[in-house]
């Protein structure tokens, strides 16, 4: 796996600001674990309204985790004045998440200025435990429009 080195010095706090500004992070109740260059891990604590029908974590529910998780990775990487978008994820459910917590640990793989793409590996209960889905998250990469005064 690739070293990464951040582009912003403040990129943990960039990739949690935009995170925690996101009213569907906020209702899902993403938590940071780890922010690094390149690596970011979200934990997502069960509660009924992201169950389905047997009380296990909804596939939807895990789609999400898997495409923030990859984003907040793939921010880590951008420069200061920038932000992304999702263009594509993709979620390969491995088993059932019945279970109290997930984790997913977003991973960059390949970096740009305009394009940027990592795996996530989500996990059961704690990282490296059991991998009950994985996904791959590629985002755009923009400036951040100047407002004109």
């Amino acid at each position: 796996m690739d070293t990464f080195e951040a582009p912003n010095a403040d990129f943990e706090n960039a990739v949690k600001q935009v995170l925690g500004s996101m009213p569907a992070a906020k209702f899902l109740g993403f938590e940071f674990d780890t922010v690094e260059p390149g690596r970011v891990v979200l934990r997502l604590e069960l509660r009924t309204e992201l169950c389905e029908h047997q009380g296990n974590f909804q596939g939807g529910v895990i789609g999400a985790l898997i495409d923030f998780a990859g984003g907040a990775a793939c921010g880590t990487m951008l420069k200061p004045g920038f932000l992304l978008m999702t263009l594509d994820y993709s979620v390969k459910l491995l088993r059932p998440a019945d279970c109290n917590y997930l984790y997913a640990e977003g991973k960059v793989l390949s970096n740009s200025s305009l394009i940027s793409t990592a795996e996530v590996m989500v996990w059961k209960e704690k990282p490296g435990e059991a991998l009950c889905a994985t996904g791959l998250v590629t985002t755009r990469n923009f400036a951040i429009p100047q407002r004109s005064k």
